[in-house]
């Protein structure tokens, strides 16, 4: 016979079912298959739930990043007029101190 005698000190009763000090270690360990089983689908059920919520900044698109990274590029006329409007400042600067 394949029976499982426990000590005093061990509880092996769970949340549905609770088992006598000598029972059948394959009844048991049945028990507990079913019980892994059922918390496995709670918690795949919660994992599901919680990644369908996703909190804070969405991820960046693909054409997002790639448009991003482009360099930008001003014209002669563009980079002349800026430098001009530097030396105008300067010459300002240079005048009042």
């Amino acid at each position: 016979m394949n029976r499982l005698l426990l000590p005093a000190w061990v509880d092996i009763c769970s949340v549905a079912v609770c088992y006598s000090v000598s029972v059948k270690t394959t009844e048991i360990l049945a028990a507990l298959d079913t019980e892994i089983a059922r918390l496995q689908e709670a918690r795949n059920a919660l994992a599901g739930l919680s990644a369908a919520k996703r909190r804070g900044r969405p991820p960046a698109s693909a054409s997002a990043s790639q448009t991003t990274n482009k360099k930008r590029v001003l014209s002669a006329a563009a980079r002349e007029k800026i430098a001009a409007a530097q030396r105008k400042r300067w010459a300002k600067q240079k005048k009042s101190a």
